[in-house]
């Protein structure tokens, strides 16, 4: 069961105001997209928001336009940084994606695996995925060779680590714990 994001914190307010309005104007998927797109952009300008100022308003504006960010996230994106929370952002992405995905009655599943699936391979994994959660899942494939072979499914703080670096760890734990004597 996926944690419910506490409204009351600084993040959830926020959270919660551009759920609220996303929900109204039937635009979720499009801010979920926005996070991604900002997310992206301000990892790789973070110099171009200055702590203090009033120039950021119109940084927002600049760079809402660029990439096209709908007009309540550049609004958002104004109260954070003029509030000094651009900090916050992360926190405020994960927990707007967890809303929108419970809202929606969908879950989002990282599959970490030695190498990444055939399109038949990722129809059942989503097929198992889906019915083992009883819900509609989002699957994200990530490819980690340090797993040396098998998989791990992540989701909501639930770890299924099905892989052999996983089951060397467990064995190694085991023998370990043995008393020999």
């Amino acid at each position: 069961m996926a944690k419910a994001v506490l409204f009351s914190s600084i993040p959830g307010r926020y959270v919660k105001a551009l759920f609220e309005v996303g929900k109204k104007q039937n635009i979720l998927n499009e801010l979920l997209g926005d996070f991604e797109k900002f997310r992206d952009f301000y990892c790789n300008n973070k110099r171009l928001f200055p702590k203090y100022g009033k120039r950021i308003t119109a940084i927002c504006d600049v760079i809402g336009k660029e990439l096209d960010l709908k007009s309540c996230f550049i609004s958002f994106l104004k109260l954070l940084t003029e509030n000094h929370r651009l900090d916050l952002f992360s926190n405020i992405a994960l927990n707007f994606r967890k809303t929108v995905m419970q809202f929606q009655g969908k879950q989002d599943v990282r599959i970490l695996s030695v190498a990444n699936p055939t399109a038949v391979q990722k129809d059942k994994i989503a097929n198992v995925v889906s019915s083992f959660f009883n819900t509609s899942v989002n699957i994200k494939y990530i490819t980690d060779t340090s797993l040396l072979s098998g998989f791990v499914i992540e989701t909501n703080g639930l770890r299924i680590d099905g892989s052999g670096k996983g089951i060397l760890k467990q064995l190694e734990k085991y023998y370990n714990s043995l008393e020999i004597v």
